[in-house]
């Protein structure tokens, strides 16, 4: 086990739960949390969410904070919906202004 996750995340996994932030896509972070998340015993489903909040994006996790998703598994749906929704403004975004 430790070759997979090293020493540090076992001797401290709430402290590296909590450092996971999203660099990538939130397919790929959220790989990442839930493969930490496991490790740990007891969370409460209101500490899980505000920590995957937490390691979000600025831009999507201000819009998901706001709907106050139950499970981690609405969590991740609306993140999935927000990060579509930013995607398409960013392509319609660069489709107008090569316009002007």
């Amino acid at each position: 086990m430790i070759n997979q996750y090293g020493p540090d995340v076992l001797d401290d996994p709430m402290g590296a739960l909590t450092k996971v932030k999203q660099t990538g896509s939130v397919l790929e972070y959220h790989k990442q949390f839930i493969r930490f998340c496991h490790l740990i015993e007891g969370l409460s489903m209101v500490h899980i969410i505000s920590c995957f909040l937490a390691g979000l994006r600025d831009e999507i996790r201000q819009e998901v904070k706001k709907q106050k998703a139950q499970s981690i598994v609405e969590a991740y749906k609306m993140v999935c919906t927000e990060e579509s929704i930013l995607a398409i403004n960013k392509r319609s975004y660069k489709s107008y202004s090569h316009k002007t």
